[in-house]
């Protein structure tokens, strides 16, 4: 009887610790599957989930979009976020708007594109993204991309924009969408 109970419960732990992982997500979008080990104020040490008893490994702080961890928080490293700056911006005038020269790192929800942005910097109006996309190839939209606006349709939903064809749609907030943010030309 006593090996019977084992053969049930052995596939429920097995089970339950393949979700028990930490992801972290770089900023070129892959994931690596590991259990984070270490923090430190320029990388974050792990060993590969399938092989904790294995090395430990580091990545760049600068190299990390965000962190998973097995509870679901999530945490986000500044370094992902785009640089704001001379270096960084594309001058729209056709739009009268001066764009960030990259999407950030992950696609996020509404609510969090307009917290996310850094001083200065704002989510475009629906009428703004649509002469955005007309420029996409100066801008380097991703063509497969759909974008977030800053314009609503009542308390849940915001218009995107897909580049593929300009065309705007209206989305739950909840959803993920892209983000490149703007300023006034």
């Amino acid at each position: 009887m006593k090996n019977l109970y084992l053969l049930i419960l052995f596939p429920l732990f097995s089970i339950a610790s393949v979700f028990a992982q930490d992801i972290i997500v770089l900023n070129d979008k892959t994931s690596i599957k590991a259990k984070v080990i270490e923090i430190t104020g320029s990388e974050v040490k792990y060993k590969k989930f399938d092989n904790q008893a294995g090395p430990v490994y580091s990545v760049s702080q600068s190299e990390i979009a965000n962190i998973v961890y097995e509870n679901g928080d999530v945490e986000i490293f500044e370094a992902s976020k785009p640089r704001y700056g001379k270096e960084c911006y594309i001058e729209l005038p056709q739009c009268g708007l001066i764009v960030a020269c990259l999407d950030l790192a992950k696609e996020i929800k509404w609510g969090e594109a307009n917290n996310y942005a850094p001083d200065g910097w704002r989510l475009p109006t629906l009428k703004e993204l649509q002469c955005m996309c007309k420029y996409q190839n100066i801008l380097h939209l991703n063509h497969e991309d759909e974008y977030w606006s800053s314009t609503t349709r009542g308390s849940n939903d915001a218009y995107s924009v897909t580049m593929d064809d300009c065309e705007d749609e209206k989305n739950a907030m909840r959803r993920t969408r892209a983000v490149r943010y703007v300023r006034n030309f």
